[in-house]
């Protein structure tokens, strides 16, 4: 299972607030690949105002750890302090991908069989010979998103069907 995103540290709070992004979503995160059962994975999604950051936490209705986190509230920020602490119950990791290029890369490679059988088996698009598609990757609410496009045509498929196919 892909892990593209980076593991957040207790550093990045000061520079999203320099950076003028106070406002954090928190959701379940289940691609970490990590052992450890002591602790709850989450995925920290950073914007710059408050209406982003509600769109997103309008979409997890069901994820009992969906929060917005304002760092720019003293409470809110002595807070994930104290999570990111490693006697905490949880790792976090930030929605940002270090690498788009290497992590294109890497899709058009190791998951090439998986993006041609998704393309056979979920779209009506048919190849001649020679054609080419193109894969570029992109964080949507949290989620890792594939935007395909051959000639005029684009989709948008989240990466865990491609990864599944």
């Amino acid at each position: 299972m892909l892990q593209p995103f980076e593991p957040f540290r207790e550093k990045y709070i000061d520079r999203l607030l320099e950076l003028n992004k106070p406002y954090l979503v928190s959701q379940t995160y289940t691609r970490s690949g990590n052992k450890d059962q002591e602790k709850v994975d989450l995925l920290l999604t950073d914007y710059d105002t408050l209406g982003e950051a509600s769109d997103h936490l309008g979409k997890l209705k069901s994820d009992m750890f969906a929060a917005v986190i304002d760092l720019g509230k003293s409470g809110h920020r002595e807070l994930m302090h104290r999570m990111l602490s490693t006697d905490s119950s949880f790792n976090f990791y930030w929605a940002i991908i270090k690498s788009a290029r290497e992590l294109e890369k890497q899709l058009n490679t190791r998951y090439k069989s998986n993006l041609r059988r998704y393309l056979d088996n979920c779209t009506n698009w048919r190849f001649s010979r020679g054609t080419t598609v193109e894969a570029r990757v992109e964080v949507v609410y949290g989620e890792l998103v594939v935007i395909l496009t051959q000639g005029s045509r684009t989709m948008q498929v989240k990466f865990e069907d491609i990864e599944k196919s």
